[in-house]
């Protein structure tokens, strides 16, 4: 059977641990919530890069314009059209080989920032780690690179 101090000091431990515990399972969550719009990324650049490599240059804005509208899972990253004055969110393009005759590939680049416009954890953890450690503003950005072989003849073609 427990005293009364032991009471008092079982109440107390708890009240010291559980704000800890509830900090480390948020962090839990939140590493989940990036790690599935990480995903959906790679899904995003994989798909644009497929269609990209059998619709040739002619479908690349298109194909920009169709994929920029898909959404993320959980929304903690800004996904959407491409805005004035900010870096390219999804760019498709062609890499030439070095030899003639061959198809090349298709480049998908995707860049994704933290969506600053909400305040929530992954805002406040990114102010934290700018401010406070020194970090770049580019700290907890996305970027992910898709190559796919060309299944279209991107080598320029000779005029006769």
């Amino acid at each position: 059977m427990l005293r009364r101090s032991q009471r008092g000091q079982s109440m107390l431990e708890f009240g010291i641990v559980i704000p800890f515990f509830l900090v480390f399972i948020m962090g839990i969550a939140y590493f989940g919530a990036a790690i599935s719009d990480y995903i959906a990324l790679n899904n995003i650049a994989r798909s644009c890069a497929r269609e990209a490599s059998l619709g040739g240059p002619s479908t690349y804005r298109q194909l920009e314009n169709k994929y920029s509208a898909q959404d993320l899972t959980a929304g903690l990253y800004e996904w959407g059209p491409n805005e004035p004055g900010k870096p390219e969110r999804i760019k498709v393009k062609e890499k030439l080989p070095e030899k003639t005759g061959d198809h090349g590939n298709v480049v998908v680049k995707l860049h994704s920032e933290i969506d600053m416009s909400q305040e929530n954890a992954a805002t406040i953890f990114k102010r934290l780690l700018i401010r406070w450690a020194g970090a770049s503003p580019e700290v907890l950005d996305l970027n992910v690179t898709y190559t796919m072989y060309s299944e279209y003849d991107l080598t320029p073609k000779k005029k006769s």
